[in-house]
């Protein structure tokens, strides 16, 4: 029941955005696990598609794979063709003709694809791109296929930024979407050693994994 009024609730803010009526709406739950952690959504309300994930510096592997990506999420309750749209800044990558994100979905972008899927177990995963992800903080920008900037996060390693994500094994997750995803605390360390390619994150549970 809960998740059929929540995805009613994003179609109908999905609805306003497109009209024009809305621009700003904030969502939280304040209640047990639920207050550390929201359902994956839009943030800046311009766009239903958010960077959800943010791997930017692995823990070594053996071997020396590289592990990093970035993950893209849906927030609709129905797919959508994202060929053409492109991620820039400390990276690049436009992503293929045709290209889509099922509903309330995920597309995950790696450096090294092959190294990502056999990691975790993947079969979906797209790259590589070019560049590197900033051990020291950077910037990544989502934009359409009119170049228009859906989403935008400058990301750094110093407080209050978790700092578990910076060479320890997790990864930084959009666990707060309703903060906004320029506000710091919009942003958390992933729950499991790894992060959470491709699928949802629960970040802020104790104990991390």
């Amino acid at each position: 029941v809960l998740q059929q009024r929540h995805q009613k609730i994003l179609l109908l803010l999905s609805l306003l955005v497109l009209l024009g009526v809305a621009n700003e709406a904030f969502c939280r739950s304040l209640s047990g696990d639920a207050a550390k952690v929201e359902r994956p959504g839009p943030s800046n309300r311009r766009s239903p598609f958010v960077i959800s994930e943010i791997m930017y510096h692995p823990a070594p592997q053996e071997g020396g794979a590289n592990l990093e990506f970035i993950e893209i999420y849906n927030s609709q309750p129905w797919w959508e063709e994202v060929g053409g749209f492109r991620i820039d800044g400390d990276i690049n990558y436009s992503l293929p003709p045709e290209t889509r994100i099922e509903k309330l979905n995920y597309l995950v972008i790696a450096s090294d694809p092959k190294a990502v899927k056999k990691a975790y177990g993947l079969e979906n995963v797209l790259g590589p791109y070019t560049g590197r992800l900033s051990n020291g903080g950077g910037r990544l920008r989502l934009r359409n296929n009119l170049d228009a900037v859906l989403f935008e996060v400058n990301y750094d390693t110093r407080a209050p930024w978790p700092s578990s994500s910076d060479g320890a094994g997790h990864s930084l997750t959009l666990g707060r979407p309703s903060y906004g995803e320029k506000d710091v605390r919009a942003w958390a360390q992933s729950d499991a050693i790894g992060g959470s390619p491709g699928k949802a994150d629960t970040a802020g549970n104790e104990p991390l994994r």
